[in-house]
């Protein structure tokens, strides 16, 4: 997630964070192609670092629809153990970073490569619409259920899988580096890891939808219940609230990452709820803002605002605290808070307008929150 960093020249320190990290209440929107691209890592890979400069500076900038699948592997990775993890060679992935584009594009090398092939198929329309039309998690016996509504949008035909994947954002681990991807740095210390591929919850294949013809319109119903299991030391166990369900759709082929299309995709946060401000004010020693909700915002649909929430601790009765919004530039278009506030939980609303109640362009935007020598960024994707 912050795997680089730019000064802006208002003084601000933009990290290139977060899916960040997030995804929406409803998903990205089923009315586009949500491209997905799927890459191998490892916080061994000195070149994997530079992959993710280019998915945050180039794709996610451009397209902050695209879906990331982060398959970590090999080498001393803790995170290489994963229930699907098989999906790795079945990619054919010829070394590390290397990528597939919707099942389509082959194996091929980060940067330019990567860029292109996301931007033609962005281009193309979704042919299956996918509703997760129910979800819930119970954190205490890790069980997930959701049932969801598959659509052909034309007349289809073949063998239709749909996989169910939990991606975790926001995991703090060691990674390995490089002069050319981070210069003078080789080793990145708590490096933020995004997108990562923790269990792939219907097997590495998925499972199958229709096998044959799938007329239009026609709708057909799934449902899953699954334990997600305990990731094996030292790998730490995930955090629900930095965890998205993908969900997508491809037509079964052969090779698997260039003749098994993927037909559409979406993101769905794990937890269905979300913080609000406590009734009282709760002491803690805690500093913290939260991932917003939804993420990404999509501002053409019902209710298009993002909760931002936030723990300011225990010091003083009262705070100095500055919350505000930041586009790609560094430059405030909004501030939400400014001003003393107790200690405690709050919360914070965003609807997409700047502070003159002009609206935003799509894109990737940054949250801050300052208070006294505290400071933490978050990211948030913008959709219209």
């Amino acid at each position: 997630m912050r795997s680089f960093t730019f000064i802006s020249g208002t003084g601000l320190i933009l990290l290139a964070t977060v899916v960040v990290g997030a995804g929406s209440a409803t998903g990205q929107t089923q009315d586009k192609r949500n491209p997905v691209l799927e890459f191998c890592t490892g916080t061994w890979c000195q070149w994997c670092p530079c992959a993710d400069t280019t998915i945050y500076k180039s794709i996610l900038p451009a397209m902050p629809n695209a879906i990331i699948l982060s398959y970590h592997g090999a080498g001393d990775d803790p995170f290489r153990i994963f229930p699907g993890s098989t999906i790795i060679s079945s990619l054919n992935f010829f070394g590390y970073p290397t990528g597939v584009i919707d099942r389509v594009s082959g194996a091929i090398i980060w940067g330019d490569p990567w860029v292109t092939a996301i931007n033609n198929r962005s281009t193309l329309p979704p042919t299956v619409r996918i509703e997760l039309t129910s979800r819930s998690y119970n954190a205490a016996t890790r069980q997930f259920t959701a049932s969801i509504k598959f659509t052909a949008l034309q007349n289809l035909s073949g063998d239709f899988k749909y996989s169910i994947i939990l991606v975790e954002d926001d995991v703090k681990w060691d990674q390995t580096s490089n002069n050319t991807c981070t210069p003078g740095k080789f080793t990145l210390p708590g490096f933020i890891h995004d997108w990562l591929v923790r269990d792939m919850m219907n097997g590495a294949f998925g499972e199958t939808i229709v096998n044959g013809a799938w007329n239009q319109n026609q709708a057909l119903n799934m449902s899953i219940t699954h334990t997600v299991p305990i990731p094996p030391a030292p790998a730490p166990d995930l955090v629900p609230k930095n965890c998205h369900v993908v969900i997508k759709v491809y037509k079964n082929g052969a090779p698997l990452n260039s003749n098994a299309e993927i037909q559409q995709a979406g993101r769905w946060p794990l937890l269905t709820t979300k913080v609000e401000d406590s009734p009282a004010p709760e002491i803690t020693n805690t500093f913290e803002i939260m991932p917003s909700y939804p993420n990404p915002l999509h501002l053409t649909g019902p209710n298009a605002q993002a909760q931002i929430s936030y723990v300011l601790p225990a010091r003083a009765e009262e705070h100095d605290v500055f919350l505000a919004i930041y586009n790609q530039l560094g430059q405030k278009v909004r501030t939400l808070v400014d001003g003393r506030q107790r200690v405690g939980s709050h919360n914070a609303v965003w609807d997409g307008r700047d502070d003159q109640n002009r609206p935003e362009v799509g894109g990737i935007y940054f949250y801050q929150l300052r208070f006294g020598a505290n400071q933490a960024t978050r990211k948030i994707v913008v959709l219209r």
